[in-house]
């Protein structure tokens, strides 16, 4: 049986990783039922995640109790570790690398304004007319360049 490498990523919010020594965890017991499902569907057998040192988490405690020791790894450095990775101890703001993507945002009433749309419900043309790309945000149409 061939096996064709691959990573799997969840992105999630710190408050429900359940890190033991984080102030302000939300329990969510549809994160950790989500946690065994993909590492069951997706045969896991390795998980990096960023807990800060705070943990254990719960993916932490799954890795041990499905996995070979040693298939855990805390990636995010703790905040006394951070300086020697050119990461500032301390920040609440994004730390991006590289240049952000431009966002453009145009509402329903920027599109009758410019005469591009009709009502809401032929906001998807107007937006073709335009050529921005449309998620469904209720009235508002959202587009990545």
């Amino acid at each position: 049986m061939q096996i064709t490498p691959r990573v799997t990523v969840l992105a999630t919010l710190h408050v429900v990783q359940g890190a033991e020594k984080r102030a302000g965890n939300v329990h969510d017991p549809m994160y950790v039922e989500l946690l065994k499902k993909l590492v069951a569907s997706e045969r896991v057998d390795f998980i990096f995640e960023e807990a800060s040192g705070l943990g254990p988490t719960i993916a932490e405690k799954l890795a041990l109790e499905t996995m070979p020791f040693g298939h855990y790894v805390d990636i995010d450095p703790g905040r006394s570790e951070r300086p020697d990775f050119g990461i500032p101890a301390n920040s609440s703001e994004p730390y991006m690398i590289g240049a952000p993507p431009t966002v453009t945002v145009v509402s329903a009433i920027d599109l009758v304004a410019s005469g591009a749309a009709a009502p809401a419900a032929s906001a998807s043309a107007a937006a073709a007319a335009i050529k921005v790309k449309r998620l469904d945000m209720r009235s508002s149409i959202f587009a990545v360049d």
